[in-house]
């Protein structure tokens, strides 16, 4: 037997496994309840990526060439 039908055999005996043991019930998980407040995530912005937007330097137009 190779290491492909091992792999095939260890596997069904894991869904085997898994599918007896599906009847029965598992502890529910409490809920935790989340504050309403926004927390900021480190997600980036669609337009800006992960860097903030730089603001725009003026420059005077009096000393330009």
């Amino acid at each position: 037997m190779d290491a492909y039908e091992r792999s095939l055999k260890q596997q069904a005996e894991r869904i085997r496994r898994e599918l007896s043991q599906e009847g029965k019930k598992a502890v529910p998980v409490p809920k935790v309840e989340t504050p309403e407040e926004f927390i900021p995530s480190d997600v980036p912005s669609p337009i800006y990526g992960y860097a903030r937007p730089k603001p725009k330097i003026n420059l005077p137009s009096e000393h330009s060439p």
